[in-house]
């Protein structure tokens, strides 16, 4: 028996022409719909990442926070055990740890707060008289501020301000004769201080990148904080170092 394959006509290689376009083009929608399916998932998952991402530095943190007044607290003790350290004044000095240990939990806990969305509870607040009653008694800190209302929410910039001042008298100061001065002009407060200022590591990150971090020297969870109380209210957080020497903290409302 012979068989004979004969040509396809023109109407059947348009007709196979067609069918394999079909086949391709089907292929090819089914690539771009996997792709777009993909896409599409990591694009709503990256709340929950992003989420995950936060709570783990938040962790990091919070452990890095507490481990310095714990190992101060384990020290004391057993220097009180040995009878290197009288008892009296080991408690003065554990109360001092332990009320500062309670200060950076609730901290963490505002942080925590803020970071979940917690809502603003704006009021007309006179911004100047609000730093003012922040100061110390002493002459450590000079005030530069005309009368200004600013419809802020009280609590949280109390919050805000009283960190900038923290970190300017505990990281700052590099003498006794130093001083910090604050200045309020409209709704921005300036901290400036003598100091060693700051390391250019966190003078690079953008004003919206101050993320929580447990590597920044004692003054991440203090700038997270105040970053976090700017931002709610529409402002932003500007670090500069002077060039007489010393940092300049500037947060907006």
């Amino acid at each position: 028996m012979i068989i004979t394959i004969a040509d396809p006509t023109p109407g059947q290689a348009a007709y196979q022409a067609f069918v394999q376009r079909i086949v391709g083009a089907s292929a090819l929608l089914g690539i771009l719909g996997l792709l777009v399916g993909v896409g599409l998932t990591a694009w709503s998952l990256r709340p929950v990442l992003a989420a995950l991402r936060q709570r783990e530095r938040f962790l990091a943190a919070t452990a890095h926070e507490l481990r310095t007044p714990v190992a101060a607290l384990r020290s004391i003790c057993e220097s009180a055990q040995r009878g290197d350290e009288a008892p009296q004044l080991a408690l003065t000095r554990m109360d001092g740890l332990l009320r500062s240990a309670t200060h950076t939990l609730e901290d963490l806990l505002l942080f925590a707060r803020l970071d979940a969305g917690a809502s603003l509870e704006r009021q007309p607040v006179r911004l100047d008289l609000l730093v003012e009653t922040l100061l110390p008694d002493d002459d450590s800190v000079t005030l530069d501020a005309a009368a200004t209302v600013v419809n802020l929410d009280p609590r949280l910039v109390t919050v805000a301000v009283r960190n900038l001042l923290e970190n300017a008298r505990k990281h700052g100061v590099a003498s006794v004769q130093s001083h910090i001065h604050v200045t309020v002009a409209g709704t921005q407060v300036t901290v400036e201080d003598q100091g060693k200022g700051f390391a250019a590591e966190l003078l690079a990150r953008r004003e919206t990148d101050f993320a929580l971090s447990p590597t920044q020297g004692g003054t991440g969870l203090g700038l997270a904080i105040v970053n976090m109380v700017a931002r709610l209210h529409g402002g932003a957080l500007r670090l500069e170092n002077r060039v007489e020497g010393g940092a300049r903290v500037t947060v907006s409302f």
